[in-house]
């Protein structure tokens, strides 16, 4: 059983009743010491130290990525990012019982393959990818990921509704800010963390668009929906289009936005396990069955090529003016 750990605060955590031999041969400037631990200062000599008194068995994995994270620190990830990346480094090591040291392009390539035979979700696929990719390959310099091919689940789309559903679903919302929340992610083909954060001066009411913040990209808004916002927000300037109600200043949270979207499902009467995103996904499926050039929707929603293409490829037909998805007309 592992005795040493990472610690969020970037230390070696050693119980003091295992590490009282190990701190006799540290300099008293490598570690200070708590009530159960003793608090040592990560760098690879401390690191050699702690594997020469302690055995690599009682070492846990997330003590070999002290320099993951130190650098995911200070990046500008979001701190999700750095946490989903870290976890994923952690889980690998786990699963191989190797130190990053031992680690192989085959190790690597073994793990994706396990991940996508368990039907783990393209995003899922596509994180582990990225979170290995800059540990081993931009960090360590250890790994050439150019010759890894990123993982692709089989299928395209992991959940979407059809239009009969999404009219369903809109036509049994009887809160405002609700419906929009879903027509918003619908027909401009938003993540969640997107449309929960939209601001009233991110919309250019007049040409019909919205910036979205994390990359800037310009995304149309349909007429008819851009006409509702322009009516919501009233005399608002500036501020969440979604605040939260306990709080204007604030967005409406993910969970909240999840909890809407969950009980829409229910209130339409559709009993499948779908999650926000299906609407995104939706988007595109719907956009590329009313023949719109896949490149057009790739930009509007802010994807890579070849993750768009692997995902939504069983969608494309032939190759127009992007069609309102919030007119229903074609089901009348």
């Amino acid at each position: 059983m592992a005795t040493a750990f990472l610690s969020r605060g970037g230390y070696f955590l050693i119980e003091k009743k295992e590490g009282k031999g190990l701190v006799k041969n540290l300099y008293k400037t490598d570690y200070t010491s708590g009530k159960n631990y003793y608090y040592i200062k990560t760098n690879r000599i401390t690191l050699e130290k702690l594997e020469e008194y302690l055995g690599y068995e009682k070492i846990d994995k997330s003590c070999y990525l002290f320099e993951l994270q130190k650098e995911l620190k200070n990046s500008n990830f979001s701190q999700t990012t750095k946490k989903t990346y870290f976890s994923v480094n952690l889980s690998f090591l786990r699963a191989v019982n190797k130190t990053p040291s031992e680690i192989t392009q085959k190790d690597i390539e073994r793990f994706l393959s396990i991940l996508k035979r368990r039907g783990k979700s393209e995003s899922t696929l596509g994180v582990a990818y990225s979170a290995l990719k800059y540990f081993y390959h931009n960090l360590l310099k250890k790994i050439d990921f150019n010759s890894i091919k990123r993982p692709t689940s089989k299928l395209p789309i992991s959940g979407t509704l059809s239009r009969q559903e999404i009219k369903k679903i809109l036509e049994n919302i009887k809160n405002i800010k609700h419906r929009l929340l879903i027509e918003v992610a619908y027909s401009c083909g938003l993540k969640l963390q997107e449309t929960v954060r939209i601001k009233v001066e991110d919309i250019d009411f007049k040409n019909g668009a919205l910036t979205v913040r994390k990359n800037f990209r310009k995304v149309p808004i349909p007429e008819s929906l851009a006409r509702k916002l322009e009516t919501f927000k009233k005399d608002r300037k500036k501020g969440y289009i979604f605040f939260s109600d306990g709080n204007k200043k604030k967005h409406l949270t993910p969970r909240s936005a999840e909890e809407i979207f969950k009980k829409a499902l229910k209130n339409a009467g559709i009993n499948r396990n779908l999650s926000f995103k299906s609407l995104r996904d939706s988007f595109v499926a719907h956009m590329l069955e009313k023949k719109v050039d896949p490149e057009i929707i790739r930009k509007i929603i802010g994807v890579k090529k070849n993750q768009f293409e692997s995902k939504y490829k069983l969608y494309f037909k032939s190759f127009n003016d992007l069609p309102d998805l919030l007119d229903f007309k074609d089901l009348s």
